[in-house]
């Protein structure tokens, strides 16, 4: 059914999130279109797969910066980012700081 379908689309997205992860391939493993799938994401999730992968990346970009004290660059490549610019711009969009003031206020 779909909620075996929805929870092994998510699955794959929680253990490659950090990769490229594809739409041909979710389609794939949820055995759907991608436009079925899309549809069948949004139902499950309130939101799009490129928006859950996004908050799934930050949030580990979160804990890294927090936790550790890797340079950003890295960080940002850690959780899936080939470009330092987008993951600043998508971490400022969803946390409303950038990554640097974020560890700045947040580090232990």
């Amino acid at each position: 059914g779909s909620r075996e379908r929805i929870d092994r689309v998510l699955s794959h997205i929680h253990a490659h999130y950090d990769e490229d992860v594809r739409l041909e391939e979710l389609a794939e493993i949820s055995a759907l279109s991608p436009s079925g799938l899309h549809r069948m994401f949004r139902k499950h999730t309130q939101t799009t797969i490129s928006d859950y992968l996004i908050r799934l990346r930050i949030g580990d970009a979160c804990a890294r910066l927090s936790g550790t004290s890797h340079p950003i660059q890295h960080i940002a490549n850690e959780v899936g980012y080939g470009s330092l610019a987008n993951f600043n711009r998508q971490f400022l969009r969803l946390r409303g700081m950038t990554p640097r003031q974020y560890r700045t206020r947040f580090a232990r």
